[in-house]
């Protein structure tokens, strides 16, 4: 087992997967994928129960399990079960699924040092989790959890536990190396509060020591930010939220929040969405952690056109993608297509900024889709949502042969995802897209 000196997890065993483990883990698989959201559900209360100093790393909505009357819908979990169980539980699967071909994780190990790094997890907390995770496996399957059993899971989790460490302290210094970087959290200053809609408002946020600047970021990225004990809770709040301007000015970042007004009773308005637009103002300061993501525009120039498709807030890590390829001059030659889906035109934020956008540069297309009814135009459309045959009308040089990004609420995610996947056979890695929340698998 592992113990902790100092802070650091000390462990008993080689760095490398003996084949012993590795044969019990992907036999074991299949089972643990059966029971892996009774096993996550299991952990969850467990781990909050004993170490409740650990809630101040996650976003406790996301532990909100899915009412049981609630309808089966692609990209959500099933009834009775909450998002991050059904997140960590197809984690568990996957890593033992392909234990001897870790290759294969290679975007879910990046997506999780940064939602780690950016959450201001530490070295400290993976004997918590791995304890409490072990202990779970061996509840839920009883007597099926053999010695032998158990002891390769406890190797396994440590075998991950130590790649994702490394990783992450690695990201954390480069983070603090840069010319004002920094790790978990700093008071930046509000330095303006812009309504951009009914439902949206941006906060624009710059340094609050002078002197000290901000660090550059990906476009596409995100910022954390912290609140602590709000509204009487037993735990800080931590939210993620995307940075919806260009990297270039280093002087303030964006980012534009949705107030989420809920669906009582089981789903209660958004704590920290609504303090933003209630409490907030210009002039506050606000904990932010450094911009994280594995979620970005690349550097090089596309050797395709671009796809944008933005469903509601979900355009806020598309919009710094656009933003930035505006700034510098384009796409590489390559057309660029701006699709927004929004509920009706209250709700839709940064319309008419996109439209001046695609009026002073002549590789941006951009159109618009609301589902409420209207007469629309050239550029816009009512009554309609998603649909593959709506987008084809548009698409650059007439072919769908193209990059693909796209963001916004899970049933939209899915939906994109599938069509694209199964309507046009667009390959995987031509499909890119962020999900806000714990991540869930959308793939066909």
């Amino acid at each position: 087992m592992a113990s902790v000196t100092n802070g650091t997890p000390q462990r008993a065993w080689p760095r490398d997967l003996t084949p012993g483990t590795i044969e019990l883990l992907k036999a074991t698989a299949p089972v643990v994928k059966q029971h892996g959201t009774e096993i996550t559900g299991t952990m969850y209360p467990l781990m909050f129960g004993e170490f409740p100093e650990v809630k101040n790393l996650f976003n406790m909505s996301h532990h909100r399990q899915r009412p049981a009357e609630a309808a089966v819908a692609d990209g959500v979990p099933p009834p009775g079960v909450s998002p991050q169980a059904k997140t960590l539980a197809n984690a568990v699967f996957a890593f033992a699924a392909n234990c001897d071909q870790l290759g294969n994780l290679g975007e879910a190990v990046a997506r999780m040092v940064h939602k780690h790094v950016s959450l201001d997890v530490r070295p400290e907390h993976y004997p918590i989790v791995g304890n409490c995770l072990l202990r779970a496996i061996k509840i839920v399957l009883k007597d099926a959890a053999t010695p032998e059993i158990m002891a390769a899971w406890t190797e396994g989790y440590w075998f991950l536990a130590d790649l994702l460490i490394d990783a992450e302290n690695k990201t954390r210094a480069e983070l603090e190396g840069l010319p004002g970087g920094w790790s978990g959290f700093r008071q930046l200053r509000v330095a303006e509060k812009v309504r951009e809609s009914d439902v949206v408002t941006s906060f624009y946020l710059e340094s609050a020591e002078p002197g000290r600047p901000l660090i550059g970021f990906r476009p596409g990225q995100y910022l954390s930010l912290k609140f602590p004990r709000l509204a009487g809770a037993d735990h800080d709040v931590v939210r993620n939220y995307s940075v919806s301007s260009a990297p270039g000015d280093l002087a303030k970042y964006r980012i534009s929040v949705k107030r989420e007004p809920g669906v009582p009773p089981a789903t209660p308005a958004g704590a920290v969405s609504s303090y933003l637009h209630d409490r907030v103002s210009a002039g506050d300061t606000l904990l932010v952690g450094p911009p994280c993501g594995h979620f970005f525009l690349p550097s090089a120039a596309p050797t395709r056109p671009l796809v944008f498709l933005a469903g509601g807030v979900g355009i806020t890590p598309l919009l710094s993608m656009v933003e930035h390829l505006a700034a510098t001059g384009g796409a590489g030659g390559r057309p660029v297509l701006f699709v927004q889906y929004a509920r009706d035109p209250t709700a839709i934020a940064f319309r008419d900024h996109l439209a001046a956008l695609a009026a002073k540069n002549s590789f941006l297309t951009h159109r618009v889709v609301y589902e409420s009814a209207g007469t629309g135009d050239a550029a816009t459309t009512y009554g309609a949502r998603f649909d593959l045959a709506g987008l084809d009308a548009w698409l650059p040089e007439k072919s769908r042969d193209c990059e693909y990004y796209f963001c916004g609420p899970p049933a939209f995610m899915a939906a994109v995802n599938r069509a694209l996947a199964t309507g046009w056979t667009v390959p995987l890695a031509q499909r890119h897209y962020e999900y806000f929340g714990p991540t869930q698998d959308i793939e066909p």
